[in-house]
């Protein structure tokens, strides 16, 4: 169930920033950006990412499922997607991360995803 929450989220970041745009996921083992390296799934709060990084650009599921939109260089792009909208201006960013969290508002695991 959960996995299919975050597919459907990647879904969602896709069709809502990046209409005809190919996506793909970063392995973030191999290429995650050392700014972003303090998540780790199963200890990292929800508390300590916005702390971090700021609002994010997504929220999803009663602030289950964050998302941040991300530029070349893995800099936060501020601005968020207010309730009713369907798009945001994604013509600089390409990357977006997703965060999925369990219902103690821990990190259960995370994916950087690339736009083409």
């Amino acid at each position: 169930m959960r996995s299919a929450a975050l597919a459907i989220v990647a879904f969602l970041v896709v069709a809502i920033g990046c209409h005809a745009h190919r996506t793909e996921p970063v392995e973030p083992s191999a290429s995650e950006p050392p700014d972003l390296n303090f998540l780790e799934d199963g200890a990292t709060t929800r508390n300590a990412i916005r702390e971090r990084l700021g609002e994010p650009s997504g929220r999803f599921e009663d602030d289950r499922i964050l998302t941040y939109r991300l530029n070349t260089k893995y800099e936060v792009i501020p601005g968020t997607l207010e309730p009713g909208s369907t798009s945001l201006d994604w013509s600089e960013e390409r990357y977006s991360l997703v965060l999925v969290f369990g219902d103690d508002g821990v990190l259960e695991r995370h994916r950087l995803i690339r736009f083409r």
